[in-house]
């Protein structure tokens, strides 16, 4: 992280994951290492914004940390999958024809995907299919997999909140999630 990251209430009352850029620096990012590396994928994620950017919130990297998939936006709040050569690099693979996002609402985005010279990208926004891409270069690296998730942004004067994320080694993405915490109700042990 190179600004603040913090917890913040969630879409259900429970945490999420709240950045905020403070003008000063580049970018703000958390990132988190797949259990293994995979070249079929499937994520899921709630995401507020509070102002739209031309920033990607979503990057995928190969196992060794170089850009490979992005999920941005444009200043209007259409969604645009990517190929990423760099944080601020990428090449856009697609677009839906209508903006999908609002500011300061809490749509659940999905993606699956194939990372490949003739890959595929399929789009979902609230359960509904956005965008649907096959037959696309999707390969930015030498390598077809992908090793790492990066949630944040880059230099935009806004305020992203994360909540009920998952990755999935599968181009079959598992619908709406909601993450619950399990916690004690009592400290009488019970067989």
């Amino acid at each position: 992280s190179y600004a603040s990251i913090t917890m913040a209430a969630g879409r259900f009352g429970g945490r999420c994951l709240k950045t905020v850029w403070d003008g000063s620096v580049q970018y703000c990012l958390s990132s988190r290492s797949l259990s293994a590396p995979t070249s079929t994928f499937s994520f899921g994620l709630a995401v507020q914004m509070s102002a739209f950017s031309e920033s990607p919130f979503v990057w995928l990297l190969d196992p060794t940390g170089a850009y490979q998939f992005c999920l941005r936006t444009d200043s209007l709040g259409n969604l645009i999958a990517c190929r990423a050569s760099a944080r601020n690099a990428q090449t856009d693979l697609g677009r839906p024809g209508a903006p999908g996002l609002h500011a300061n609402t809490w749509p659940y985005i999905e993606v699956e995907g194939v990372i490949g010279d003739s890959g595929a990208v399929r789009v979902y926004v609230d359960g509904a299919k956005v965008l649907d891409l096959s037959g696309v270069d999707t390969q930015q690296q030498a390598n077809t997999q992908i090793g790492i998730i990066q949630l944040g942004y880059t230099s935009t004067s806004a305020t992203y909140l994360f909540d009920d994320l998952y990755v999935i080694d599968s181009a079959a993405r598992l619908g709406e999630r909601k993450i619950t915490v399990l916690t004690l109700t009592a400290d009488v042990a019970k067989a």
